[in-house]
């Protein structure tokens, strides 16, 4: 079986590797994964209410929510939960496909 350890351990020495191949994204997924489902304590999900989110009142909401499927999900799981997701996932954009990363941040940045 597995150990909380062994799992930090493995996400380590794939956060430490120079060079990441996908298989190396892969595996620190995965044990992202599995240490999200064996320890939830590790959870990053947002706890935060979505009124809290708010200076003063709350935005306006919408139920009419068109887009994408990602448009969707991302507007009802919050901007908090939204960043958390997206930080984690880009990390990965940028050491598989770097330009694609550039042409992101760029686009962020205008």
């Amino acid at each position: 079986m597995l150990a909380e350890r062994d799992l930090l351990e493995t996400i380590e020495e794939c956060k430490a590797v120079k060079r990441p191949t996908a298989a190396t994204c892969q595996l620190m997924a995965s044990c992202y994964t599995i240490l999200d489902h064996m320890f939830p304590e590790y959870s990053r999900s947002a706890d935060v209410s979505p009124v809290s989110l708010y200076s003063s009142a709350p935005a306006p909401q919408n139920d009419e929510i068109s887009g994408s499927e990602f448009a969707i999900a991302a507007n009802s799981a919050g901007m908090k939960r939204l960043l958390e997701v997206m930080d984690e996932h880009m990390e990965c954009i940028r050491l598989i496909y770097p330009k694609e990363y550039a042409a992101i941040m760029r686009r962020l940045r205008e």
